[in-house]
């Protein structure tokens, strides 16, 4: 399928993930997002992190906008998690139902409800224990010429209790923690990318705040955090990184071939879900009897009220 003949329109929306992907591997980003094929069965990792994070936004709900008491509200959080989770027959991994319930737990007993020193945002009233933003970027669609629009949505607009600073708050499973950890995020584009919607939604943010639990099958987990400042030439910076990389994206688009890395980007962690694919001479068949085509529109997708 490198050798394009008919191809799905051009995105109208884009987000970190298909920034990402793009940058890893345009081959990988076009089965993907151009051509929605999507993997049968999900990655564990976006599964566990999807279900955790079902459970802290059902937690905070719970405590901030509800009323019920912390303990009520992280046994409604658990709740979530479970209701959440997605099980797959061969699972055998760290992640499990379990050891992402232990994770949970431990998450409010270092962070607690009662006692974090950061908030959800009030704004009209309401908590802003998620916030989502769509804006238009300063480049065109090949076809419509409408701007192409930016999607982002972080897990929390936070506000300092001691301070009133507003920050981009986000949580993160991982293996591990340390100093790798919490430097990792200096230059990662997802969180310059909330900064930026946050600012064209005339939110005054320029911090984000990231939180990261290690998921252990002992149930020992560890936390730490990262707070990460974005001035406004970084802002600056990525947008116009971001404008060049769909330029990319328009140029292969339109040639009708996508590059493939043919390296680093194949060996990524957990894994990339197109290896089987591009290693065979019809990729065609692994497509059918892997994959899925379901649209990818998150930005679509109704979250918890």
């Amino acid at each position: 399928m490198n050798q394009l003949v008919e191809l799905p329109p051009f995105p109208e929306v884009i987000d970190n993930s298909q920034r990402s992907e793009f940058v890893r591997c345009p081959q990988s980003w076009a089965y993907r997002y151009l051509f929605n094929w999507q993997p049968k069965i999900k990655s564990i990792h976006l599964r566990a992190g999807g279900a955790f994070a079902t459970g802290v936004e059902i937690a905070r709900k719970a405590y901030y906008v509800e009323g019920m008491s912390d303990k009520d509200a992280v046994a409604e959080g658990w709740r979530g998690l479970i209701n959440a989770w997605e099980d797959h027959p061969g699972d055998d991994f760290v992640k499990d139902s379990y050891s992402m319930s232990s994770a949970l737990a431990y998450y409010f007993q270092a962070f607690p409800l009662k006692s974090d020193f950061v908030k959800p945002a009030l704004f009209a009233g309401r908590a802003m224990v998620e916030f989502s933003a769509v804006h238009p970027l300063p480049i065109s669609h090949p076809t419509t010429g409408q701007p192409i629009l930016y999607y982002g949505r972080h897990d929390m607009l936070g506000q300092r209790v001691d301070s009133g600073q507003l920050m981009v708050v986000d949580e993160k499973t991982t293996g591990a923690l340390g100093p790798s950890w919490v430097e990792s995020w200096n230059l990662d584009s997802q969180f310059t990318g909330y900064i930026w919607l946050d600012q064209q939604s005339n939110i005054d943010v320029s911090t984000a705040l990231i939180r990261g639990i290690s998921i252990t099958a002992h149930g020992n987990h560890a936390h730490a955090q990262s707070i990460q400042s974005r001035p406004a030439w970084r802002i600056n910076q990525w947008v116009d990184q971001i404008v060049s990389d769909i330029e990319d994206m328009q140029r292969q688009y339109k040639r009708g071939w996508f590059s493939k890395s043919l390296g680093p980007g194949c060996k990524m962690y957990g894994g990339c879900a197109f290896k089987n694919v591009c290693c065979s001479n019809q990729p065609e068949r692994w497509l059918a009897a892997d994959f899925v085509q379901e649209r990818y529109a998150p930005w679509e997708i109704k979250h918890v009220d």
